[in-house]
């Protein structure tokens, strides 16, 4: 039996018999679809949120990276000596003349991966993009509503993921993501829950 093989079955008998899916119209069908577009809008904004954070505190920390740098250039005893403000002149020079050439370039995209000593930091995980789009439609068709025969389904392919040798983040992400996307999205009767979410799954972890 294939990865997937049992919880197609399960999935398929649950909408054939409209157990896991509610005609539109309903007060249920539009309770549920407008919880969905309010956590959908919820998360992204939570993500466009944490990247202008990141990118506000990347450039605070290019930018005043050197601007407590002060060290004073040693002055040779052997060179003529030379009056505190000329001194001063030289020190300021080149002191400027260092900073401008490690200071990086404004134009010059800057690596996320990398610390400021220079090592590059691993990526440990990946996230998992969850695209129910193809499969749904904006009018008709069946809502996929939650409840325990649902939570069944998915906690069976949760089972195949971690018998698969997936790890058990990974898996916990993927099942997830599945829940947010389609509990409330409008699904295509045509192409059948069962190979929708296949589809959506096997897609999300290439």
């Amino acid at each position: 039996m294939g990865l997937f093989d049992r919880f197609k079955r399960q999935a398929k008998e649950a909408v054939d018999t409209n157990k896991i899916t509610i005609q539109e119209g309903t007060p249920e069908a539009d309770k549920i679809v407008q919880q969905r577009e309010e956590l959908l809008a919820s998360i992204q904004k939570s993500k466009e949120e944490k990247t202008q954070s990141f990118d506000v505190e990347e450039s605070e920390v290019t930018e005043e990276q050197w601007d407590d740098f002060t060290e004073e250039s040693p002055i040779n005893p052997f060179s003529k000596e030379q009056d505190k403000k000329s001194r001063k002149i030289a020190q300021k020079a080149k002191k400027k003349e260092r900073l401008n050439s490690i200071k990086t370039p404004e134009n010059k995209p800057i690596d996320r991966m990398k610390t400021t000593t220079g090592r590059t930091l691993v990526a440990t995980a990946k996230n998992f993009e969850m695209d129910v789009s193809v499969a749904t439609v904006n009018k008709g068709g069946q809502i996929i509503r939650g409840g325990p025969v649902l939570d069944e389904i998915i906690s069976q392919l949760e089972e195949e993921l971690l018998q698969s040798d997936m790890g058990h983040s990974a898996v916990m992400e993927v099942v997830n993501n599945l829940k947010i996307n389609l509990i409330g999205s409008r699904i295509d009767a045509r192409k059948g829950l069962d190979k929708i979410v296949e589809m959506v799954v096997r897609k999300s972890l290439q």
